[in-house]
């Protein structure tokens, strides 16, 4: 589970938020933010979503789930791949991590893993492609698809993610917070 995700203030006034708001109301530009901000969202911007999960975060249902992202794969905001239940924001590892990467980034190897989670997905070559990430070991775990993904029963398969570590103990009050230390790009340097 994310902790923390970073949404530029450009967009809402001159950037994909205000588009989608002028052409397509707040519910599409409130889904966006959600598949950037969700609980289950990784950094990479691919990750596993049943539409029922972000239907009912959104209090919108699986149906009217699917409708905008229809809307935003039109946008080329994101891709959805609804047998996997595997979406992938486009630019989202970009925004949310950086543009450069360097020879021995230790969050390469994040990625690496968590591309090995995900269930099978054509999903996960787009990702390598347009991120230039050679093909490696990790082309999608061999999980059952997105059960429903056909019928319209929006259920969740097994989730191929592992479960996030436990929080650590709050401070105890008067004390300062117990804080891992950053990177040069604000991420939390103990979670690699």
């Amino acid at each position: 589970m994310r902790n923390s995700s970073i949404l530029k203030s450009r967009f809402w006034i001159a950037g994909t938020g205000r588009r989608l708001i002028h052409q397509h109301g707040p519910q599409v530009a409130l889904t966006a933010i959600y598949l950037t901000a969700s609980p289950h969202s990784h950094m990479s911007g691919i990750y596993y979503l049943p539409p029922g999960t972000a239907g009912d975060e959104l209090g919108i249902g699986a149906d009217e789930f699917i409708r905008i992202v229809r809307i935003l794969e039109r946008e080329r905001f994101c891709q959805y791949d609804r047998d996997a239940c595997v979406i992938l924001v486009l630019t989202m590892l970009a925004h949310q991590v950086s543009r450069d990467w360097k020879a021995g980034d230790k969050r390469i190897r994040t990625i690496e893993g968590h591309l090995a989670a995900l269930p099978h997905s054509d999903l996960i070559a787009v990702f390598r492609h347009r991120y230039g990430m050679p093909e490696g070991a990790s082309e999608g775990a061999s999980h059952a698809p997105c059960q429903g993904a056909s019928e319209g029963a929006w259920h969740a398969g097994p989730n191929p993610l592992p479960e996030p570590k436990p929080s650590p103990p709050p401070p105890k009050p008067g004390q300062a917070g117990n804080f891992p230390p950053l990177d040069e790009n604000g991420l939390d340097v103990e979670g690699r």
